[in-house]
């Protein structure tokens, strides 16, 4: 992250939910863990009243999306949109939430 420009505070929070939402990924019983990882965030942000600008909050779900890819394989993590569709079974299967991980280990 060459030229970022979040806080320690915001960093050190992007490292918590990531870590979090592998925690919560890894009690899932079935193939594919969705989250509405924005709006956790935006709670996340609110709880610790933590300030940050627009830019700072797009940058910080950049960099959840960014380490859940390292976490889970780029082709195992689905967002951009509010309705994912998703592989599962050699079915497209479709999510209604902001971010989905096909967990592969749970097959």
């Amino acid at each position: 992250m060459a030229n970022s420009n979040l806080t320690a505070e915001q960093l050190e929070l992007v490292k918590r939910m990531v870590n979090g939402i592998e925690i919560y990924a890894l009690e899932e019983d079935s193939k594919i863990f969705v989250l509405d990882h924005i709006d956790s965030l935006e709670e996340a942000l609110r709880q610790e009243n933590m300030n940050y600008t627009e830019e700072q909050k797009e940058e910080m779900v950049s960099q959840i999306q960014k380490g859940l890819d390292e976490a889970y394989g780029e082709e195992n993590v689905y967002y951009g949109s509010s309705e994912l569709h998703v592989p599962v079974d050699g079915q497209i299967k479709t999510y209604h939430a902001q971010l989905a991980i096909h967990l592969v280990n749970n097959e």
